[in-house]
């Protein structure tokens, strides 16, 4: 019995796939296949060049943080203005979170999820 299920199954996985109607053999490269322009180069570049911004940010201000909290030999932070730290801090927090839509965003700006070969 096991041989014959192994056989049907082997049977039915050479089966060839049938070919795809020609409405669908686009693909995502073809010149035309996303006509819209929530996925232009445009607005994928500039979301990128936001991504950078906002990384680039919470990543000084965090080394920032670090230094301030785990200070080197080299590295002195001043006393006076008292809220300066809070002041890092409240860039840093307000980076990352406005990294959240831009990163949500350009993923699906180039190729939608669902939209294969």
């Amino acid at each position: 019995m096991v041989r014959r299920l192994r056989a049907r199954l082997i049977a039915l996985l050479r089966v060839p796939v049938p070919a795809p109607p020609a409405a669908l053999r686009r693909g995502p490269f073809a010149p035309g296949a996303f006509p819209s322009r929530a996925r232009s180069v445009w607005l994928t570049s500039r979301l990128g060049l936001a991504l950078g911004l906002c990384f680039g940010v919470c990543l000084l201000t965090g080394l920032l943080s670090h230094a301030i909290q785990h200070p080197p030999g080299w590295f002195t932070w001043p006393a006076r203005p008292v809220g300066l730290y809070r002041v890092t801090q409240g860039v840093h927090v307000a980076a990352g979170l406005a990294a959240i839509p831009p990163f949500g965003r350009r993923g699906r700006a180039r190729q939608p999820p669902g939209e294969r070969w």
